[in-house]
């Protein structure tokens, strides 16, 4: 067929991620909430780096319900971040935590407020010394639909104290974290949060997959049903997926990063990833995991599509900050679903289900990706694999 429009049985083309526009109309791209993306970067974490304080010029966003101490959405996170970890003031979670939230972490799910500040003292026990720093703050949104945030932060901490882990070790943990989040009149209703959580437990010299393994029994079944069935609308169990219509005439942020996101993980074409990353893109992930260049990256893929063969891969959620001039930094949730029937970094195929997601940002700068940030729940991953884990059919 003439006209850049292909034979839906083929894979896409190699070359400009353009090339990818293919029978129109099979593959819609999931909708997104209605909000409002920044097209510039004049409320960010650098902007409130260049200007050396918060909290001073009065509003500089719309911010109803929020306090009057916030002038926009960016210094509302760096400063209950600082107050709640920094300050220890753990009591002003009941001020900025929902108290029927929901949170979505690398260990399961956590319900409802309480359980938030049990957690927060739990580790301010074990690490008194606690501090988490701002890495990147990516956001979308306003006060009427709620504020999309993401939140990419470092904890840095020593293990002094007695607590959960155990004995003290002594030893410091540097380790990173991104938290997504919606916030609404000064409350965060909905959280999902990821936490390098192996390097941690490595940084103490403890097992962590050791103890992921122990812990896998204890997954609550019926949340991973949940997620399971959830993802059977886009699961495509191996059979052949569908392809997505023409590439739009302008560059369109949430296309190029779910047709990349599609074409690299549910049609297995890893020429995606020379179109839409740079030559010398940087990659930052789970488990000390780091990356310089698309081979190394590619690698990668390579290693997770060989231990999930089956795989399916499916964008959960966009937003992004930026323009064409000054580029774009964007948050991207995803999900997939495989069955672990390949040997790798997992050991030993056990043939079991499992349910993946994870949260990436992505800079971008003349159209290619240049620097990514990916967290997934690896931890978890290792739960559900473990002998005694929960079978979900």
């Amino acid at each position: 067929m003439g006209d850049g429009v292909r034979d839906a049985d083929k894979p896409a083309a190699v070359g400009d991620i353009a090339t990818l526009a293919v029978a129109p109309g099979l593959l819609i791209p999931p909708s997104m909430p209605e909000r409002v993306n920044p097209a510039d970067f004049s409320i960010s974490l650098r902007s409130h780096r260049a200007a050396g304080s918060q909290g001073v010029g009065g509003r500089r966003q719309s911010m109803r319900g929020f306090e009057d101490a916030y002038t926009d959405i960016v210094d509302y996170l760096i400063r209950i971040t600082a107050r709640i970890w920094d300050e220890q003031d753990v009591g002003y979670l009941h001020r900025c935590y929902a108290e029927d939230i929901r949170v979505v972490t690398d260990e399961g799910v956590r319900t409802g407020r309480d359980t938030i500040i049990e957690g927060t003292l739990q580790h301010l026990a074990a690490f008194p010394d606690s501090r988490v720093d701002a890495d990147e703050i990516i956001w979308a949104g306003d006060d009427e639909v709620g504020f999309h945030t993401s939140h990419r932060n470092v904890s840095v901490g020593h293990h002094t104290g007695p607590g959960w882990l155990g004995r003290p070790t002594g030893r410091k943990s540097v380790a990173w974290g991104i938290a997504n989040c919606v916030s609404l009149e000064n409350y965060i209703f909905q959280e999902w949060e990821l936490f390098d959580t192996l390097t941690f437990y490595r940084q103490l010299g403890i097992d962590g997959a050791a103890i992921a393994r122990a812990a896998g029994a204890g997954l609550p079944v019926d949340d991973l049903e949940r997620r399971f069935a959830a993802a059977s609308e886009w699961w495509h169990g191996g059979l052949k997926p569908q392809h997505m219509g023409p590439v739009p005439d302008d560059f369109d942020v949430n296309d190029f990063i779910t047709r990349t996101g599609h074409y690299t993980w549910n049609w297995r074409n890893l020429s995606v990833i020379d179109a839409a990353y740079a030559p010398t893109v940087r990659w930052h992930g789970p488990s000390g995991r780091a990356f310089c260049g698309r081979g190394e990256l590619k690698a990668f893929v390579l290693s997770l599509l060989a231990t999930f063969p089956d795989l399916a891969y499916h964008v959960d959620d966009i937003y992004y900050m930026g323009n064409e001039r000054e580029g774009y930094r964007v948050s991207t949730r995803w999900s997939i679903v495989g069955t672990h029937r390949g040997a790798g970094v997992y050991g030993e195929p056990t043939h079991r289900r499992v349910h993946i997601w994870g949260i990436s940002q992505q800079r971008i700068e003349q159209r290619r990706i240049t620097e990514e940030w990916t967290l997934f729940n690896e931890y978890e991953i290792l739960k559900q694999l473990a002998p005694d884990a929960p079978a979900v059919p």
